[in-house]
């Protein structure tokens, strides 16, 4: 088995990409698979539980403030001639500004489920008493002027993990991004201090968590990528305008050719007055589309005309079955 313990700060990172989302089914699949397993020590499950709505409305801030400044700056300095272009893309940039929030919140979601179906590591008077005397030996991660005393516990339960008795076949891993607290020198290996934990048979430090799985498992995880590779990518909100303009110039011009064909026949009231009015509109769209693309309609074909134009209306904000045109 391959056990790994994963530090907070990477699951953290994990969770703030909104294109992580394929990271975590590979995961959530090598666990399912019993090809690895995570150690989760309390302190990684206390800390990422506060603070996984700083991961979520920070980073969403961050993006909404930088949004807002680059557009007025755009709309104020920009080239005339590229501006519009330069306008629509950011647009489409605000309008995925939700989903983002979104995809991080479902993100934490998943790696919370993880962590609290892994096996929890409780923290021992041992790694209290063995960290606390790293603090006053004044070795890693106390090397650094700063209070690391939930580092320093990190690596005692993983010290612990690997000395545990039938351990001898298992594989261990320990990943971090906090490469200043852990890592040597040239950042890539762990600090020298820290050197008993480690060793090329059953024991690895990794920066990266994907570095890790591919080490121990790399033709599964070859598999696995591959699998991931298809993706289907998000409509901008420019697509979705175009489309939903197009919908309504075709819904509406079967209607002005039903009011047209009632005032020829006299029904309901219709006059040829009521709809002189949209001659012009009409003959527009028959030029931008071609009369033979708007209609008619078999039954089928207009319901599916209105659901679409239902559907992305709601997407956009509208009420569901707002087909006013």
């Amino acid at each position: 088995m391959i056990k790994i313990l994963v530090d907070t700060c990477t699951w953290l990172d994990l969770a703030k990409g909104a294109d992580q989302s394929k990271f975590i089914n590979i995961i959530e699949e090598l666990i399912g698979l019993h090809e690895v397993a995570f150690i989760v020590p309390q302190i990684v499950l206390d800390e990422f539980d506060r603070n996984k709505e700083r991961v979520i409305h920070d980073g969403t801030k961050s993006l909404s403030s930088v949004f807002g400044r680059v557009k007025d700056i755009v709309s104020e300095f920009g080239d005339p001639q590229d501006k519009e272009a330069a306008l629509k893309q950011l647009n489409d940039v605000r309008h995925r500004l939700p989903s983002l929030v979104e995809t991080a919140a479902f993100n934490i979601s998943r790696i919370e489920t993880m962590l609290k179906k892994a096996t929890v590591v409780p923290s021992t008077d041992a790694v209290l008493i063995r960290a606390a005397q790293r603090a006053i030996d004044k070795r890693a991660p106390f090397h650094l002027p700063k209070n690391s005393m939930a580092d320093a516990m990190l690596m005692e339960i993983y010290a612990d993990c690997i000395a545990e008795p039938g351990s001898e076949e298992d594989q261990f891993a320990f990943v971090t991004h906090n490469k200043e607290d852990f890592g040597a020198v040239n950042k890539q290996h762990p600090h020298p201090d820290f050197a008993a934990s480690f060793s090329a048979d059953k024991s690895h430090y990794f920066i990266k968590l994907i570095d890790a799985l591919r080490h121990f498992r790399p033709e599964l995880m070859s598999d696995i990528e591959a699998e991931q590779e298809w993706e289907e990518v998000p409509r901008t909100f420019t697509e979705i305008l175009e489309v939903q303009k197009e919908l309504y110039d075709k819904i509406w011009y079967n209607r002005h050719k039903n009011l047209v064909y009632k005032a020829k026949h006299g029904i309901d009231g219709i006059t040829k007055k009521d709809v002189e009015l949209g001659k012009a509109a009409a003959k527009k769209k028959e030029e931008k589309y071609g009369k033979a693309n708007l209609g008619p309609y078999d039954d089928f074909e207009w319901g599916m005309l209105n659901g679409k134009l239902s559907a992305i209306r709601w997407v956009t904000g509208s009420e569901w079955d707002f087909l006013d045109t």
